[in-house]
C-alpha cells in the first residue's frame, strides 16, 4: 500500500476539519474519530489505480458503520485523473459499492460538509441553493457505468444552467 499518514484522520478530526483526505490506510479507531467529530474521510481511489496498486479501500465498511465519507479524483502530475465517473466506476465496479451510494460520496457528502449551513447545498429541498447536474439518462444508476463519456446533460449553478453537453 502506498505511504499514508495514520494518524492524519485523528489529526483532522480534533482541529475540527471538514475532511480528510487520503484515508485510505487510516484505521477504524481514526474512522470512529472522524466520524464522532463529523470530519468527512475522503477517499482518493486513482491515486492506487495510477500507482498499480490494490483498490482495497474500506468504503463497504464505511457504509456499514455510517461513517461518512466521500470520493475524488485527486488530480494531480502523479494522478491525472480528472473523471469522477471513471472515480465512480472503480468504487462500484471493482469493490461492489451501489451506483447511488457512490454517486452520494462525489455530491451529497462533500457538498453539504463544505458550504455554509445558511446556504444549504447538496441535496433537493425548498430554501437549497440549485447547484446540479442533469444526466442523459432516466436512471441515477448510469452516471458511473459508462466512464468513458460524459453522463451530464446539464450542469445549473444557482438555478440557471450554465453548461448544456448538446451529444452524447
Amino acid at each position: 500500500m502506498y505511504s499514508v499518514n495514520k494518524a492524519g484522520s485523528v489529526t483532522a478530526a480534533e482541529l475540527g476539519s471538514v475532511s480528510a483526505d487520503h484515508v485510505a490506510c487510516s484505521n477504524d479507531d481514526s474512522r470512529v474519530s472522524a466520524a464522532e467529530s463529523g470530519t468527512v474521510q475522503t477517499f482518493l481511489p486513482g491515486t492506487p489505480y495510477v500507482l498499480g496498486k490494490s483498490l482495497e479501500l474500506p468504503i463497504k465498511k464505511c457504509i456499514t458503520e455510517d461513517w461518512p465519507f466521500s470520493i475524488a479524483t485527486d488530480f494531480n502530475p502523479n494522478c491525472p485523473i480528472t473523471s469522477l465517473p471513471l472515480i465512480g466506476s472503480f468504487i462500484t465496479h471493482r469493490l461492489g459499492v451501489d451506483p447511488i451510494a457512490s454517486l452520494v460520496a462525489v455530491t451529497r457528502n462533500p457538498a453539504t460538509t463544505m458550504f455554509d449551513e445558511e446556504e444549504p447545498r447538496g441535496v433537493i429541498s425548498e430554501g437549497s441553493i440549485a447547484d446540479m447536474n442533469v444526466l442523459w439518462s432516466s436512471s441515477a444508476d448510469s452516471w458511473c457505468q459508462t466512464p468513458g463519456s460524459s453522463p451530464v446533460r446539464d450542469t445549473i449553478k444557482n438555478g440557471i444552467i450554465v453548461n448544456s453537453n448538446k451529444t452524447y
